[in-house]
């Protein structure tokens, strides 16, 4: 299997490579230091219960600045394996984001330094970074990032008022995300993979895993309205294949937990923890300092507590932990602080504080000891998913029966046995629920304890890995019964299109020649369908037939011009067949008006849904009619189609001679005497058996074609019949191929086209004018131009870059001249040059000789061995690739399929982009075929007579778009413009003659396209 030649450029906030000091630079580090940590970092501390406990404590390890980047290295940082993404991918990985364990301040007034971190994480690691100052990093993420997204993105409000420090920080932000962007945009190409490919990635799995059902509910939800697929609450269904979308919320370890608590100095610290608190029920709450984890709930629940049960003051205390993730002068810090003092005010004394604020990290054996000694643990979020703090506090508590009282929002919450859940908004009810839990008796504790530690024990770990190993397996063997279909070889297919002298291509229109559109009158045929089939029927060999469900009025309007091409519409109802000379006759009915009786029934039936189901409308056409959802709310849409076929298939199927047929988004009732299948054996009997067919479809309808070939017992048929649809291989079908898109039938039938006019090793010219009008909306101004456009399938061996008369650089000769000389077939002109002295611009390599080496910023274009090298070449890079062929020109019109002619204006030619005036094109489509462009046009007023005309280099730019260019650059044009064809020059010469101003001649040209 060819490797995936596109990317995936994956953004985060932080690069997963740190820059860390290598070993033997390194100061000696203190105990428990990791050399994949940042630098300057956070101390975790044990807690000083103290009458100043509450006061923020911190600590931190300086380290000087990097002087010198030699002495550090980038190694990952720990836990960030699922960033290296490549081999699973199959394909390359791009890391966007800061760099990691270096400060902003330290290279901020350093541009060579920057340039160094650049250039070493990318060079090594793939990474690219991004450089924010301290003031935009923090203003960014720890201001308007934390302080105000992060609520709003866990369902919490703040208060409408904004200071002037929120403004900074958005300001901040808007400067962070531009950077971000302009990054992106730097690395970005138009083919790396786009998130619509992530999620068609995903659905490769046969489960995907979520710790809550929310989570899971939103990826179907997602997989739905972006991907149109098709789901139910457990499973998403890929192209035909089931994907099964599991909630498993993961568990811990209890038996590590419980032996770690045991410890001596757990139990020590156990001790003097109670020891400190005189005996007094502890109940304790760890959270960040967000929003969304309800610490503000919690502190007003406990003076709930205080007032409406008094009897508790004195014998209860809340030890709250904060680690401050953001600005420790937040907002939030600033209510708590409040909400504290109020508290301890109000129900404290001197020998006794209510609530003990701590805003920091603890160690492990202290965490441990606080969950141990805990009679309470008070979860009060807002918003969380998994949270494993409650089951380590459980695994924690078998012995002394602790009792945990949790968020009803957490994600644990629905599945844990948790009796004791609390709404955080309601504070009263809150107060009640921890005033009950205080009341309890030891065996009532004990009853409870012991439930819930069962499911903490029995849903460990290894039982999330087992489990979900289990449904993996399960789902994988479920799965096995849908057989997949090969990829179609083309190969194979061009080989018995050669070999036959017989062929019957079958084609379906909507998602088979064009993709699915949400407005079925925008699924308009491309300029390659209608060329394709232009060419395909030109063949005396090849009958070509569209079998659609489109009406014969569309189809007409789309199609109707191409000769000696076949028709059916309307799902086989209609017919319009080709003669064995190839004449074109009318359409023929397949039913008669008496089968269409339902259609007065249906049509109130689906105006009812209609009506109640907004995006939806109904096409009626003259023998079926189709109720489309594609534009309605995909979850409804999908609802009301399950209603109106149960609707349909009780009141009018049950009547008449119907078929009821669930397409993609869309509801159709036909006459069931009427189907693809019966087209199939009709064009069969009329035309006899041929020795090739391809027939390629979609969707369900197209399956009643591939049912009948498959019927068809003719050994000749055996190798020679290709069945194809167009969706993945898991797709469950009746064809004995598939491809993915409609593009890769699309180039399939382009590939065909090239066997019939493919002459002159591989040329295919079009020599006659093909016009394109300048009035179109692509164009700006009113005028129409005519060119003419040459494609070559095979440029290697057959199109060269030839200087004057083969004689190299400088030197001057007209295109015809050179192109007689050398006996060429199709000449344009080519690269720049001095008109003076006659000297070449640029690089010029000609039949892999070396005619000049330019360091000009000039856009190349060049065949190497390996094909075609678009871009800004260095010396040293001319003279290492190899090229066979090599030229210059000004403005890079299409980078890699995308317009590019206004950022190659700023590099190359700020002033040449509104000049009138013809123009040439070199280029290449997605295949690699050459493309050659001429342009017609007059380059000055009054030259012959005529005014100024042509194109202007935006112009030029969108017909290279239009004509679906992967690369292209703008030759030299003007007066030197020329399109010699097969001895001849055809395009109009408006240039004088030097020596004879009245007289009209070919420009002289140092360089020639030469196609032979």
């Amino acid at each position: 299997m060819q490797p995936d030649t596109r990317r995936v450029i994956i953004v985060s906030d932080t690069l997963p490579v740190a820059i860390v000091q290598r070993e033997n630079e390194v100061p000696a580090r203190t105990c428990g230091d990791s050399p994949n940590e940042r630098p300057r970092r956070r101390r975790r501390l044990s807690l000083a219960f103290q009458n100043d406990a509450s006061e923020i404590l911190s600590s931190t390890e300086e380290h000087s600045p990097i002087s010198n980047l030699e002495r550090y290295e980038l190694v990952e940082r720990h836990n960030h394996a699922a960033y290296w993404v490549n081999a699973q991918l199959g394909c390359e990985a791009v890391l966007v984001g800061k760099p990691f364990g270096i400060e902003p301040s330290e290279w901020a007034d350093n541009p060579s330094l920057q340039a160094e971190i650049k250039e070493r994480y990318w060079h090594e690691r793939r990474c690219v970074p991004v450089l924010l100052s301290e003031s935009v990093h923090r203003g960014h993420w720890d201001g308007y990032c934390r302080s105000s997204l992060w609520p709003l993105f866990h369902y919490v409000l703040w208060e409408s008022n904004i200071d002037a420090g929120q403004t900074s920080d958005w300001d901040k932000y808007v400067q962070a995300n531009a950077a971000f962007c302009e990054t992106i945009m730097s690395v970005w190409k138009p083919n790396d993979i786009k998130a619509k490919e992530v999620l068609h990635g995903i659905l490769g799995a046969n489960v995907v895993g979520f710790q809550t059902y929310g989570y899971a509910r939103h990826f179907i939800s997602s997989c739905t309205r972006i991907l149109g697929c098709e789901s139910t609450p457990n499973s998403v269904d890929n192209a035909g294949v089931p994907v099964r979308v599991a909630v498993q919320p993961v568990g811990i370890d209890p038996a590590r937990i419980k032996r770690l608590a045991s410890l001596q100095a757990v139990t020590d610290r156990i001790a003097s923890l109670r020891e400190s608190f005189g005996g007094k029920r502890i109940i304790v709450g760890l959270e960040s300092s967000d929003q969304s984890r309800g610490i503000i709930h919690k502190l007003r629940s406990f003076e709930k507590l205080f007032s409406m049960y008094p009897e508790v003051i004195g014998e209860v205390v809340l030890i709250q932990l904060i680690y401050t993730t953001g600005d420790p002068k937040s907002k939030l810090d600033a209510r708590v602080s409040q909400l504290v003092s109020k508290i301890n005010g109000m129900f404290g004394s001197f020998d006794y504080k209510p609530i003990n604020v701590f805003h920091q990290l603890v160690e492990r054996n202290e965490y441990l000891a606080l969950l141990s000694v805990a009679d309470i643990l008070l979860i009060t979020s807002e918003r969380d998913s998994v949270n494993t703090l409650v089951l380590d506090y459980i695994a924690c508590q078998e012995e002394t029966q602790g009792i945990p009282v949790i968020s009803e929002f957490i994600g644990l919450a629905g599945v844990l046995p948790a009796k004791y859940q609390v709404n955080p908004w309601d504070h009263m009810g809150t107060a009640k629920v921890i005033r009950e839990v205080l009341q309890l008796s030891p065996l009532e504790r004990r009853a409870y304890c012991e439930k819930i530690t069962r499911f903490v024990k029995s849903n460990t770990t290894q039982h999330w890995v087992d489990a979900f190993l289990r449904t993996i397996k399960s789902t994988a063997d479920s799965n096995s019964m849908y057989t997949t279909t090969p990829f179609l070889r083309l190969d194979k297919v061009l080989e018995c299109y050669s070999e036959a002298t017989k062929r019957l291509i079958l084609l379906d229109y909507d998602g088979t020649l064009t993709p699915i559109r949400k407005v079925p009158s925008a699924a308009t045929p491309s300029q390659e369908v209608i060329r394709s089939l232009r060419l395909l029927t030109s063949d005396s060999h090849n009958l070509v037939y569209i079998i659609s469900g489109r009406d014969q009025m569309t189809l007409e309007g789309w199609l109707g011009t191409i000769p000696r091409l076949g028709m059916s519409a309307e799902h086989g109802s209609f017919l319009r067949p080709v003669t064995e000379t190839g004449e074109v006759t009318n359409w023929m009915a397949m039913v008669s008006l008496e089968e269409l009786v339902w259609k007065d029934d249906v049509t109130k039936i689906m105006e009812y849904y209609t009506e109640r189901t907004p995006g939806s409308f109904i096409e009626v056409k003259t023998a079926s009619m189709t109720w489309h959802y594609r534009l309605a709310d995909p979850d409804f849409g999908s609802w009301q189609s399950k209603e109106m076929q149960n609707h349909l298939e009780q009141s009018i199927a049950s009547n008449y001679a119907v078929e009821i047929i669930a397409g993609k988004k869309n509801l159709e009732v036909r006459p069931k005497t009427s189907n693809k299948g019966e087209i199939i054996k009709m064009l069969l009997e009329r035309h006899g058996m041929p020795n090739f067919i391809l027939c390629a479809g979609d969707d369900r309808t197209d399956e009643d074609m591939f049912r009948a070939l498959n019927d068809i017992q003719c050994p000749i048929l055996e190798q020679q019949c290709f069945t194809c649809s167009i969706g993945a291989p898991g797709k469950r079908t009746l064809a004995h191929y598939h491809v993915n898109t409609p593009e890769q039938i699309v180039s399939l039938l382009m590939r065909l086209c090239t066997m019939i006019t493919e002459r002159l090793a591989g040329l295919t010219i079009c020599p006659d004018l093909d016009k394109f009008d300048a009035t179109r909306s692509v164009f700006m101004r009113d005028c129409a131009c005519e060119g003419r456009d040459v494609r070559l399938d095979n440029p290697n061996g057959h199109l060269h870059v030839i200087t004057a008369g083969d004689k190299g650089c400088p030197g001057r000769m007209s295109t015809s001249d050179t192109a007689r000389l050398l006996g060429c077939k199709v000449a344009t002109n080519a690269g720049f040059f001095n008109m003076q002295t006659g000297d070449c611009i640029g690089n010029v390599v000609s039949r892999s000789h070396l005619v000049q080496l330019s360091g000009l910023r000039n856009v190349n274009i060049g065949l190497t061995p390996a094909g075609w090298l678009v871009g800004y070449l260095t010396k040293k890079s001319v003279q290492h690739l190899q090229f066979k062929e090599l030229v210059a020109g000004v403005i890079w019109l299409i980078r890699e399929g995308a317009p590019f002619w206004e950022e190659s204006e700023i590099v190359e030619a700020p002033d040449f982009m509104d000049i009138v005036a013809p123009r040439t094109i070199l280029g290449h489509d997605a295949m690699g075929r050459a493309v050659l462009v001429v342009v017609e046009g007059t380059e000055s007023v009054d030259v012959g007579g005529k005014t100024a005309s042509g194109v202007t280099i935006a112009e030029l730019g969108q017909l290279a778009l239009d004509l679906k260019l992967h690369n292209a650059i703008n030759l030299d044009g003007g007066g030197s413009s020329a399109f010699f064809f097969d001895g001849q020059m055809m395009n109009t010469i408006t240039e004088t003659c030097p020596d004879d101003p009245s007289s009209i001649c070919e420009r002289l040209v140092t360089t020639i396209i030469c196609i032979k």
